[in-house]
């Protein structure tokens, strides 16, 4: 039996380091792409050194082992060619085959044979080999201790396409306003996508070895087919479309969408007023730049939030403020300093936000929460709040709120009935127990009558003593009562600028205390309730702009259904963890939890109907 390990190396290092879990029939898939693929590449390659030679002399069958210790030509390897065929745009090198790599490339005869494979561009062929076999790519293993070159320094220096964004990126320059952006095309004859929409691409059919696009006199393999959504506008207004059958090739210059296909709905392109329309109604405007005619243009040094969750991202002030739910100048500003996963911009400025307008206004109210007998951990005074809201989605109708004095860091819960508030507090209290390994020894409430006697009795058995405020005098639970009011602020702000139905509100009221506990306060000396709860800084990566448009992973598709749309469209509404989402399923009206989720962060719900083409 036969294996690829090309294809096997990575995905066992994955498993090794815990970092990756596989689904068989994922695997199955995923490795039929990567086969076809290389067919395609080998097919390609060999027809190009044919005509570069014009001779019928073979390749050699199997290639090298290369410096990073897989089977393949040097001008193939994602470590020493930035610009490698089919290398992933989020490719991440591992450490110890750099250092593999550069010490080997201190051998002079390596070095050279590598620079030469790179200006070659294909495998060496028997006629450029020569008789003595010079155009050989020698085997490492064979060349390691041969260690005889200069420095490593100058070793790197003349080896530009190791030193090359140091292994961590797949292009010199950043990408152009072109890559970016769509055009409306009258010369395709299909919509095509390229890498920088791949979170929005939603994968219906492969490609076949024998789909290409043609680009001057270069064929230029499709890896699959799928919808987009591309983000126009109309006027003053955002207008989202739906592009069906898009060719997605990674590394195509633009995106194109094509007239043609347009037309065949009955959408037709006007030139003299810039827009497409349909019968007497305009779909959208277009922008005339650089030539061209776009439907969505992105200047380069603005990337479109498009990505979904990775281990680093950059996020701008505005966009920290849409995930921070709407939080305050200082607050953002403290961010750069108090969470750790994002590159932050250095942009921050005062921004007016038209939902604060809407969903902060309130009333001044005096407090004065100082505990009679402090101590300097956290969980060890509690404050309790419980809150009445309209019937949600689920039945819902309460919230109970638990609050740490000492850190801030707050526990919701939502229940149908009020007495339920008995069971989640001593569940909340168990929980600090063991996770956080802390023991509360004051809980404070302002006399809620739902809290009945047995509740009492198992608080006065755990050694806890309730304080109660004085009747009808709120104000002295003062902490649990402003925290709650400052989460249900969140929580409008987020439901208003998401646009989302109130009756998400338990969703977003879970997600606006997640991310209270990760928002630096400048009570804690701009540090999160996180931090000083569990004594790191939180990890924000995977966070996303509240209630944006979410692709979930359908894994309910029999598997006889080989071209059924693979993704469920709905919006964000909450987290369970770092990489599993809730989403708002909107045409079964539920929430689904997934792992695997692709975000456009630029839209987000409308119940309008949304055009397809």
């Amino acid at each position: 039996m036969q294996h690829d390990s090309e294809y096997a190396s990575p995905i066992l290092r994955e498993l090794r380091l815990g970092t990756k879990t596989l689904d068989v029939s994922d695997v199955i898939v995923d490795y039929r792409e990567h086969a076809r693929q290389k067919q395609a590449l080998i097919t390609n390659k060999t027809h190009a050194t044919f005509a570069a030679t014009l001779r019928g002399e073979e390749q050699p069958q199997k290639p090298p082992k290369c410096l990073c210790g897989l089977l393949h030509w040097y001008f193939q390897c994602f470590y020493l060619n930035p610009n490698a065929p089919n290398r992933p745009a989020d490719f991440k090198p591992n450490k110890k085959v750099q250092d593999k790599i550069l010490k080997l490339m201190k051998n002079d005869k390596i070095k050279t044979q590598v620079e030469n494979a790179l200006k070659r561009g294909t495998p060496p062929t028997p006629h450029t080999q020569g008789n003595k076999g010079k155009g050989k790519e020698p085997k490492p293993d064979t060349l390691a201790n041969d260690d005889n070159s200069d420095d490593e320094q100058g070793s790197i220096k003349s080896f530009p396409a190791v030193v090359a964004q140091s292994f961590a990126t797949h292009r010199d320059s950043r990408p152009t306003t072109l890559e970016l952006s769509w055009i409306a095309d009258t010369g395709t004859t299909h919509h095509v996508c390229n890498r920088y929409m791949r979170k929005r691409f939603i994968k219906t059919r492969n490609a076949g070895p024998d789909d290409f696009v043609i680009c001057g006199n270069t064929r230029v393999p499709i890896k699959s087919f799928g919808n987009v959504t591309v983000n126009a506008r109309n006027g003053k207004k955002s207008k989202v479309i739906t592009l069906r059958d898009v060719a997605y090739v990674l590394a195509f210059i633009g995106n194109l969408v094509s007239i043609s296909k347009c037309n065949e709905k009955d959408v037709h392109m006007d030139t003299k007023s810039l827009r497409l329309y349909k019968d007497d109604t305009i779909v959208c405007v277009l922008t005339p730049s650089e030539g061209q005619f776009f439907l969505e243009l992105h200047q380069a040094e603005s990337v479109p939030a498009i990505t979904s969750a990775a281990t680093t991202r950059s996020l701008p002030a505005e966009q920290r403020h849409g995930v921070f739910a709407h939080a305050n100048y200082h607050a953002i500003k403290a961010l750069l300093t108090a969470v750790t996963g994002v590159e932050f911009t250095n942009d921050v400025v005062l921004i007016h936000c038209d939902t604060c307008s809407r969903a902060k206004a309130y009333q001044l109210i005096a407090r004065d929460s100082s505990p009679e007998e402090a101590r300097n951990e956290s969980f060890f005074r509690v404050s309790f709040d419980l809150i009445q809201m309209t019937p949600a989605f689920n039945q819902h109708e309460w919230i109970t709120h638990i609050e740490c004095i000492k850190s801030n860091y707050v526990f919701t819960r939502t229940h149908m009935l009020k007495s339920d508030c008995n069971t989640l507090i001593l569940d909340i209290l168990s929980m600090i127990e063991r996770r956080f390994d802390a023991l509360t020894a004051f809980f404070r409430t302002n006399g809620e009558r739902s809290l009945n006697t047995a509740f009492k009795a198992e608080l006065k058995r755990r050694g806890i003593t309730i304080e109660v405020s004085a009747p009808y005098t709120p104000a002295q639970n003062g902490h649990a009562e402003r925290t709650s009011q400052s989460i249900i602020i969140k929580a409008r702000a987020m439901r208003i600028g998401a646009n989302l139905p109130e009756r998400l509100w338990p969703e977003t009221v879970l997600a606006a205390t997640y991310i209270h506990n990760r928002t630096p306060s400048k009570v804690l000396k701009w540090k999160t309730p996180f931090e000083l709860a569990h004594g790191i800084k939180p990890n924000v990566a995977h966070m996303r702009v509240y209630g944006c448009k979410a692709y979930a992973l359908n894994k309910t598709i029999p598997r006889s259904n080989k071209l059924q749309e693979r993704a469920l469209v709905g919006y964000l509404v909450g987290y369970d963890s770092t990489n599993i989402y809730r989403i708002w399923y909107p045409p079964g009206d539920r929430i689904i939890r997934s792992r695997d989720v692709s975000f456009d962060e630029l839209s987000k719900y409308s119940p309008d109907k949304q055009e397809q083409y």
